[in-house]
């Protein structure tokens, strides 16, 4: 089942919103000196700028669709995402004893927990539209990296950044995915998942291999 939705202005506020995830990453990683993601983060933004510049959406698309794996997989998110954060309440208030010297932002905490997966049920799950798919990724890339650095010490960020490259890798794929599509599709149609599948094996795996393979 899909269900068509007026995408014109919610395609420009994620677009907006990308835009600054984008300069808050790439302020981090100049602060903390982590030139490599600077540059993942710069080349992957113009690269998408790029390919919306060039690709036209008609205003109605089918952007969310529901069939039988969405629900099972949207399922095992509901179900893993509980027993995550009802383990972490007992986790947290555990490490905040035995770190008495750290701030408490347990509501920061849970609340990214929870704008993650909401992420994972609304966007990552249902997305029929590529470019739906990767804003919400790019939320999932940056509730992880910051759920990692919750502590935010040495340890805490080289892990943090660690995980923002190899998500940025994935969203670099994504990046040259939508290039592709728009310099061989500017209508718009490949945008779409269902639309893709149906083209061919021969003309999807080429932005499968692309956005797939570095995740």
């Amino acid at each position: 089942m899909y269900f068509d939705i007026e995408s014109s202005m919610i395609s420009q506020i994620m677009t907006g919103l990308e835009v600054i995830i984008s300069a808050g990453l790439l302020y981090l990683a100049a602060k903390y000196r982590q030139y490599i993601i600077a540059g993942l983060v710069v080349v992957q933004l113009g690269v998408v700028l790029y390919a919306e510049s060039l690709i036209h959406e008609t205003a109605a698309l089918n952007n969310l669709f529901i069939d039988p794996f969405s629900i099972i997989m949207a399922m095992i998110i509901g179900i893993i995402g509980s027993l995550i954060c009802i383990y972490s309440v007992g986790y947290m208030r555990d490490y905040h004893a035995h770190h008495d010297d750290m701030p408490d932002k347990r509501r920061w905490f849970f609340a990214l927990l929870f704008v993650f997966l909401a992420a994972m049920y609304g966007g990552v799950v249902f997305s029929n539209n590529l470019f739906w798919l990767f804003f919400f990724w790019e939320v999932t890339t940056l509730c992880s990296f910051l759920l990692i650095g919750y502590s935010w010490d040495e340890q805490a960020r080289k892990n943090a950044f660690w995980a923002l490259t190899l998500n940025l890798l994935g969203g670099l794929g994504f990046a040259f995915t939508f290039a592709w599509i728009g310099i061989t599709n500017p209508s718009g149609g490949l945008v779409m998942m269902d639309t893709l599948i149906a083209a061919g094996p021969a003309v999807a795996m080429i932005p499968a291999a692309s956005s797939g393979l570095p995740v």
